[in-house]
């Protein structure tokens, strides 16, 4: 099983249309980052999901991963970069907004608010 999983996280990292950034803290892993595109209207836009272990929230590792993703997708040539989560989650909401993020819409979807934030690259 770890031989496979390995191998998927090598291939994410080689694909320039994703990007796969690990966390680790002391050689644990804490969390994780990752971007994969979604053309819109002629440009490279990416989508980015971050998630950090309970253990290790408010410590900034949510912060860390989300400017590694940004830099990275700047390399690679993303024009925008966009995220979604739940309006309840406030500690996202800070993070995204910390790392230059602004609400694109708010949006209601079954019994959810959804914010959509989104950054120019």
């Amino acid at each position: 099983m770890y031989h496979s999983f390995k191998k998927a996280i090598e291939r994410l990292q080689a694909d320039k249309d994703k990007i796969f950034l690990v966390g680790k803290l002391e050689g644990k892993v804490v969390g994780f980052v990752g971007v994969r595109v979604k053309n819109e209207n002629l440009e490279r836009v990416g989508d980015v999901g971050v998630s950090v272990h309970p253990d290790y929230w408010g410590r900034g590792f949510g912060t860390s991963l989300l400017k590694a993703a940004v830099e990275k997708a700047k390399v690679e040539g993303f024009s925008k970069l966009e995220l979604e989560t739940v309006a309840s989650n406030r500690a996202m909401l800070r993070v995204a907004e910390k790392v230059g993020f602004n609400v694109k819409s708010v949006e209601k979807r079954d019994a959810l608010d959804i914010v959509t934030m989104e950054l120019a690259l």
